[in-house]
């Protein structure tokens, strides 16, 4: 080893320790400055849970998804579930609206006494644990039968007026 050799590796080194030591200022930064500015705070709120296992089952995924800005939600009908996913909970409302019209739509359309158009399903400790969108005419007997007696839900339907 020369005397050059040692001078160029402790410039070099000099030079890395510089480039580590602003990385390290900057993950300081985005992980403790960041969250306290609320734009930055609600455009990362609004980003969906990076999820490394693809094969993950709807069920586990609902049980590990205990963030407070999403929910799940999934689509049925009378064939069985057709779609699921997650949503912000601050468009709960729109898209529950969105049934609901559709919903009075097939009222008018059947005739039916009540169609069902989603269901807020809760845990045991009272959290919001899905959202269930449907939209299925009823007649009174089978609303009593298959509505009525749920419980730990809320319930989203439209009744023909008597």
């Amino acid at each position: 080893m020369t005397p050059e050799l040692l001078d160029e590796a402790v410039v070099a080194l000099a030079i890395l320790t510089g480039y580590l030591l602003i990385l390290c200022v900057g993950c300081l930064i985005a992980d403790y400055v960041f969250p306290h500015i609320p734009i930055i705070q609600r455009f990362l709120d609004s980003l969906p849970d990076w999820d490394e296992e693809e094969d993950l089952t709807f069920e586990r995924r609902c049980r590990a998804m205990n963030d407070p800005y999403w929910v799940q939600w999934s689509h049925w009908t009378d064939q069985g579930m057709v779609e699921f996913g997650q949503m912000p909970r601050k468009k709960m409302q729109e898209n529950l609206q969105r049934f609901e019209v559709e919903a009075r739509k097939l009222l008018a359309e059947t005739g039916a006494d009540h169609v069902l158009y989603g269901r807020k399903l809760y845990d045991d400790d009272g959290e919001l644990d899905e959202l269930r969108f449907y939209l299925f005419p009823m007649t009174d007997e089978e609303f009593e039968k298959e509505v009525v007696p749920l419980n730990g839900q809320q319930v989203y339907a439209v009744h023909k007026m008597k």
